[in-house]
């Protein structure tokens, strides 16, 4: 998917708490994959965060939760079958437009993160009414970046989208996992069947 470039301005405000480590507290520091000081101005990378919500209970869960540094992604968006970059690229394509949905909400909410994340990229449905969900952001160094991220997925959007992306990304997936999450195997198993996807 070709997107514009974005001469990022004032679109930028400290990583709020929804995005730091729950394991932590605290802002994510270092890069899952090599270690990378991510608090560095001038460092990019993404976050993604896995989600469980317990209606009735006010509660919520953090399935699993990481930070990549840019060149990181792009070695894993690399490892991915040329099949799932076109059918990821088309998924997303004939159902969100993110140029026109990043002009809206900047338009509408500003830089209000929490209304950014309120509904699914893909199919709209409301982060209340998902009780799993994934969300994303795009930061540098210290501050998150309003590019045609932050965005919320939902559960059933990515069990869609897994069911059409090939064995091979699958497996690429399915190593990351098992390379970056010391957790027993039922865990890692289900950590599989959701599958990771840097969207």
């Amino acid at each position: 998917m070709h997107l514009p470039d974005l001469g990022i301005l004032n679109e930028y405000v400290t990583v709020p708490k929804v995005f730091h480590s729950y394991a932590s507290g605290r802002p994510f520091e270092r890069c899952i994959c090599c270690e990378k000081n991510l608090l560095k101005n001038g460092t990019q990378y993404v976050i993604e965060k896995a989600i469980r919500q317990y209606p009735g209970f006010g509660a919520t869960d953090v399935i699993y939760e990481y930070a990549m540094c840019i060149e990181c992604t792009t070695v894993m968006r690399n490892a991915l079958s040329s099949d799932s970059i076109r059918v990821i690229e088309n998924y997303l394509s004939s159902r969100v437009n993110l140029v026109e949905r990043r002009k809206r909400l900047l338009a509408q909410s500003g830089k209000d993160v929490n209304t950014w994340l309120s509904n699914c990229l893909i199919s709209g449905t409301a982060m209340k009414d998902s009780v799993e969900y994934q969300i994303y952001a795009h930061c540098d160094g210290g501050d998150l970046l309003f590019t045609y991220l932050p965005y919320m997925v939902s559960a059933n959007a990515l069990q869609e989208l897994d069911g059409l992306i090939s064995s091979e990304t699958k497996e690429v997936l399915g190593d990351f996992i098992d390379n970056h999450f010391g957790l027993p195997p039922q865990y890692k198993e289900l950590l599989k069947r959701r599958k990771t996807l840097v969207l």
